[in-house]
């Protein structure tokens, strides 16, 4: 592939959308590097529809934070291809609304511990903010909002954070996703 399109594999597993959301951004910022960019929603697809990681240059895993937990499917991909991620250039990111209380925290807990579980070496990796929609609009459920609402009360109690009771809470820094991005990005093209 070194005279070729660099193509890399966008894959993740979102809940309610918000990971969804960063993925096609960051889809659209390698694709105006040049880089072609295949993304796939993890979530309900058998085996057999998941594309193999041999067919790209690099390969963006991300997830969904519910409840201090990683999406199953983003998980279940990770473990299938930790041995083959040596040989391709490896990234992975998180969205978890804990990120607006203690981000550092939120990186170590969402995204190192899976990478010293696994003994995975990625070329990049970070954590974003969430989302907390709390509107009837919401794709999450009843019980799911009330969760949020919980979380949502306790970042506007112990952070100050002002917090919409009936809308959406966005805490994603499109700013820092954006260089995350540009990151990723330079080094696939580094890797011609």
């Amino acid at each position: 592939m070194d005279n070729m399109t660099r193509r890399v594999l966008i894959a993740y597993g979102s809940r309610y959308g918000c990971t969804e959301e960063v993925s096609q951004e960051i889809g659209k910022i390698l694709e105006t590097a040049g880089i072609t960019t295949e993304i796939i929603n993890l979530s309900g697809l058998k085996e057999s529809e998941i594309p193999s990681i041999e067919n790209f240059d690099g390969v963006l895993v991300g997830s969904g934070i519910k409840v201090g937990k990683r999406t199953n499917e983003a998980d279940l991909f990770i473990d299938k291809n930790k041995d083959k991620f040596k040989d391709t250039i490896f990234g992975m990111f998180a969205c978890a609304g804990f990120v607006a209380n203690d981000p550092e925290k939120s990186k170590e807990m969402y995204v190192e511990e899976k990478i010293q579980e696994l003994g995975l070496k990625p070329d990049a990796y970070d954590v974003f903010g969430g989302v907390f929609d709390l509107s009837r609009k919401s794709k999450a459920g009843f019980i799911d909002r009330k969760i949020m609402s919980i979380a949502a009360k306790g970042l506007e109690k112990e952070r100050g954070i002002k917090i919409e009771k009936k809308g959406k809470n966005d805490f994603r820094d499109w700013n820092q996703i954006k260089l995350f991005a540009s990151k990723f990005t330079e080094i696939v093209e580094e890797s011609k």
